[in-house]
């Protein structure tokens, strides 16, 4: 017997020396083992892939959603403080440049505080010198007033041009 040959439309067909056929064989492989151990190892690559990419979206979500609220308090620490509230600091706890910046930017609303404290006292201070001042000139002109008024001529005080800058009770009554 010489060996199997496949060919004639058979899966497999003996044959002997001469060629005559002697008999069949039928031959099948199962792949149901290896399409179970593809089936497997897909289970055990692309499971924990699916999984651990919907976790890092998760987490990508979240850590978006918490940078854009601080950031967001941020922004609206901005906009009071440019409306002139300097009174509530931000509070921004991450252990991060973010809450670094949270930290300078309420030393910056302090220090502004400061600031507006320090002017709104030298305001006062001016505010009280320019009222001093002021009483001391009137109660000066008074006094002057009383000294030219019982001058019995007209007194003018000219500017160049001949214009009137200031006219005694006497002097009003010649014009």
């Amino acid at each position: 017997i010489r060996a199997a040959q496949i060919g004639g439309g058979e899966i497999g067909a003996l044959k002997i020396g001469d060629g005559s056929r002697i008999g069949a064989i039928r031959m099948g492989v199962s792949t149901e083992r290896e399409a179970r151990e593809v089936f497997s190892l897909l289970r055990a690559v692309l499971i924990p892939t699916v999984l651990g990419l919907a976790v890092f979206a998760g987490l990508t979500l979240f850590v978006d959603a918490r940078l854009r609220g601080m950031l967001r308090r941020l922004i609206e620490a901005t906009h009071r403080m440019a409306e002139g509230d300097l009174e509530r600091p931000v509070d921004i706890r991450t252990g991060d440049d973010l809450e670094v910046l949270a930290r300078n930017f309420n030393r910056m609303a302090a220090a502004l505080r400061e600031r507006e404290a320090e002017l709104r006292g030298a305001k006062e201070t001016l505010e009280a010198a320019v009222r001093d001042r002021t009483r001391e000139l009137s109660e000066e002109k008074e006094r002057l007033d009383d000294i030219v008024g019982a001058v019995g001529a007209g007194m003018l005080l000219l500017a160049p041009g001949m214009r009137v800058l200031w006219a005694n009770h006497v002097a009003e009554e010649w014009f």
